[in-house]
């Protein structure tokens, strides 16, 4: 009788742990965040090329504007490397700048996901990206 209750309390302890280990928690909600670039400036000097890039953050929460990681990568014969990378303003304002010996092919200003952990109401900052090709010279 004694080995029954044990074998069934052992029993009973591996079926809690393992509907434990299998359900999930809810699902973190995703906000939408657009990249809006707003200004660049472009050019060729002694040392090679030369971008300044000026956009802004905008999302319908407000923690996903500020402080977020931005990427400023130069893209040339398929391979990207990363030039300057920055963290956004309280408004979302952002402002990247970066040299290369040549033009790229295209340059790329990435922004980040972010996630917010709240109790009960997680959510996550989606990311966003601008690509442009150089003017031509």
């Amino acid at each position: 009788m004694r080995k029954m209750a044990s074998v069934a309390a052992v029993l009973v302890a591996s079926t809690a742990l393992v509907i434990g280990a299998t359900s999930e928690a809810a699902p973190a909600k995703v906000i939408h965040t657009d990249f809006f670039l707003q200004g660049r400036a472009e050019a060729r000097g002694p040392f090679g090329y030369e971008v300044s890039v000026l956009g802004r953050i905008d999302s319908a929460k407000r923690k996903c504007v500020h402080g977020r990681r931005v990427n400023l990568y130069f893209e040339r014969h398929g391979e990207r490397h990363l030039r300057d990378t920055g963290l956004s303003s309280r408004n979302g304002a952002v402002g990247l700048a970066a040299r290369a010996r040549a033009a790229p092919d295209r340059y790329i200003v990435n922004v980040t996901k972010k996630r917010i952990d709240r109790p009960g109401r997680p959510y996550t900052c989606w990311r966003a990206h601008e690509a442009h090709k150089p003017f031509a010279f």
